[in-house]
């Protein structure tokens, strides 16, 4: 396979460094939630006790012009405990004792810049799960986030479609993926793929100071 190209992107992700990022996070989710939920409180839009757990890590995509916080994602891993969705729907043996992540929160502008942030997101989310060895993402999702799962090669826990009272109490289908098997999925020719393998964004940095792997050791 030939060298990944670099390309700077409009945009820049990381994991929260300062108290204001989260509050920008916070904010965004409500008013992405909204969009679909109106009349969500606006408690929503403040950052919750899981912000601080240090089971999660919150990402955030921020324009380069403006500094602002445009995407975000909050990655919940089961380093100290059950993830949240098994409250939904519980999982194999082999993903629980395996390490394994939870996307949620994930919130992004309603604009083209917001679009390209979620993909760069759900890019950092791999980047980060192969840097720290993780095994397995699971996602409660609806539609249409369960579509942009599915063409991860993302599956259906158990059934194919089933959905669980979950965030909200809403209907979300409980997909997963092990993740060191993914890469053969993709067609090495297809926009995914190019943007996640086949180019070095060095504006998508996935480091942290202590690594998940180290806590889960340590829990």
């Amino acid at each position: 396979m030939p060298a990944p190209i670099t390309k700077t992107l409009p945009i820049q992700v990381h994991f929260v460094r300062h108290d204001w990022e989260l509050q920008q996070a916070a904010a965004l989710r409500l008013e992405a939630y909204s969009r679909h939920l109106p009349g969500l409180s606006p408690d929503v839009g403040k950052p919750d006790a899981l912000d601080a757990h240090p089971a999660c890590k919150v990402l955030v995509a921020k324009d380069k012009a403006t500094g602002a916080v445009i995407g975000t994602m909050r990655l919940y891993a089961n380093t100290h405990g059950p993830l949240g969705i098994e409250k939904a729907c519980p999982l194999p043996e082999y993903v629980t004792n395996s390490l394994s992540i939870e996307p949620t929160r994930l919130a992004v502008q309603a604009s083209s810049l917001g679009t390209l942030a979620k993909t760069a997101l759900f890019k950092a989310l791999y980047l980060y799960c192969m840097q720290e060895d993780v095994q397995y993402v699971v996602a409660g999702a609806r539609r249409p986030i369960d579509r942009m799962y599915e063409a991860l090669h993302f599956k259906d826990v158990y059934e194919q479609g089933k959905t669980y009272p979950y965030a909200m109490n809403l209907p979300h289908r409980v997909l997963f993926a092990h993740m060191p098997s993914l890469e053969p999925l993709f067609d090495p020719s297809g926009a995914m793929y190019q943007f996640v393998k086949g180019t070095d964004h060095p504006d998508i940095d996935v480091t942290l100071p202590q690594s998940i792997s180290s806590e889960l050791l340590c829990a």
